[in-house]
């Protein structure tokens, strides 16, 4: 799956300026462009801190409690 298709996805379908940014830049050749506007937005933008948001819209429930389980049992141990 490409750029083009994953960020409409991961956004809900609603793109900001700064998304369709990003998706014009996936589409040219020159690779320099998509590093320069990834870094300059991530500097500009602070982290989120629940991405369990995201990460429910792209992967499959099933998946995603096993992933949960899994990390909660290595913190136990």
């Amino acid at each position: 799956m490409d750029i083009s298709k994953l960020l409409p996805l991961i956004m809900g379908g609603k793109l900001g300026e700064r998304e369709q940014a990003i998706l014009k830049a996936s589409q040219s050749s020159d690779p320099a462009a998509m590093t320069n506007l990834l870094t300059k937005i991530y500097s500009e933008t602070p982290r989120q801190s629940d991405v369990y948001a995201t990460f429910k819209r792209i992967i499959p429930a099933e998946t995603l409690g096993k992933i949960i389980k899994y990390f909660d049992g290595a913190r136990e141990s």
